[in-house]
């Protein structure tokens, strides 16, 4: 119990770390904002204003451009009836961020020790690719905790298979495609895996198990029955992002992905991620496989969509934190890998403050 507080008070501590952070640089009145993010903004800001006239249900689904989920935009319009302001839109992002540390510090202490949580969390916390996403107006750190807390419901499901934790993890998977479709690109193989994993199922369990299925479609269809794969599938192969290369099966397009990695999590991490991916191979428990079929199977997925941007893989982040924490408490002597920790958070803390805005 008392190890616990102290998790929880190092959760705090960090997460009020970065919403200090976040509210200075809200004070400097200095706004990143990126073709595509001045787009979602406008988009949220467009239905806070129209949504008093609204008399129909399906405006409210469909508040997006391009048919993006609206969970997001909803918490949006939550945050502005609360504060007044559009500004504090800008805020929205920073939401989610609190749900990702819980997510993956979740995972952590699940798959091994509270030690690696709190390590995963904290690498995670201060990797690029996440930090600079909680001042930004976009679906990228949504994405990322969604994910992350879907992972999690998993992580307990292979631990008990009760029926509580299949039910959590229905409602958050709902909750994820409703913020954003690349949701099912990172957790399916998670969810493989998981099922792979399950004692032998009965035809009672079998008929709860497709009662819930059916549920979950349920839910979904108001938002995804008018969906066009034409224009979500067909067209991203076609539409140029980050990589203006037209073969697809060019060095650029493959290994696009990979490459950026190291400014998403920097470069210190991106090492530590590389020598704890080769432990992931060796060891084979059912957390490496998870944390490998959490990275692997999005980043094939998207490398051959011709459409890139570095945030399309924002959620592979919390799963990179992850292999570098398991790598580090892994190290023997046990006085060395906690030397190496502190070395390790103190050069994060360091690029944190070089790169934040």
């Amino acid at each position: 119990m008392k190890k616990d507080r102290k998790a929880c008070l190092v959760l705090v501590l960090l997460l009020v770390f970065h919403l200090l952070n976040i509210f200075f640089w809200f004070n400097k009145d200095v706004w990143p904002v990126g073709k595509d993010y001045a787009h979602h903004l406008r988009m949220n800001m467009e239905f806070i204003r129209e949504f008093p006239v609204y008399d129909d249900w399906r405006q409210i689904v469909f508040i997006s451009m391009n048919d993006n989920p609206p969970l997001y935009y909803w918490t949006g319009t939550v945050l502005w009836f609360f504060s007044r302001s559009y500004q504090s839109l800008f805020l929205n992002s920073s939401l989610y961020l609190f749900l990702l540390l819980l997510a993956v510090y979740g995972i952590g202490k699940e798959l091994k020790d509270r030690q690696t949580g709190l390590i995963a969390a904290m690498l995670c916390s201060f990797s690029p690719g996440v930090y600079l996403s909680a001042i930004q107006f976009n679906l990228a750190l949504p994405t990322a905790a969604l994910v992350s807390v879907i992972v999690y419901s998993l992580v307990l499901v292979s631990r008990s298979q009760g029926r509580r934790y299949w039910l959590l993890f229905a409602l958050l998977f709902v909750a994820g495609m409703y913020t954003r479709q690349l949701v099912g690109v990172f957790i399916l193989g998670p969810l493989l895996l998981t099922l792979f994993r399950l004692d032998r199922i009965t035809w009672k369990a079998g008929l709860k198990g497709a009662g819930l299925l059916l549920a979950v479609i349920l839910v979904l269809l108001p938002y995804y029955h008018v969906l066009s794969p034409e224009h979500h599938m067909v067209k991203k192969m076609s539409i140029t992002g980050w990589v203006h290369e037209s073969n697809i099966f060019s060095l650029q397009h493959l290994l696009y992905y990979l490459r950026i990695i190291p400014k998403q999590v920097n470069k210190l991490n991106t090492l530590l991620f590389a020598a704890g991916l080769a432990l992931l191979f060796l060891k084979r428990t059912y957390g490496d496989k998870l944390i490998l079929s959490w990275i692997i199977p999005p980043l094939v997925i998207l490398s051959f969509v011709f459409l890139k941007f570095p945030e399309y893989t924002t959620a592979v982040i919390p799963a990179i934190s992850l292999a570098a924490a398991m790598l580090l408490t892994r190290i023997r002597p046990a006085w060395a890998g906690l030397s190496l920790v502190g070395v390790v958070m103190i050069l994060n803390v360091c690029f944190y403050f070089k790169n934040f805005p």
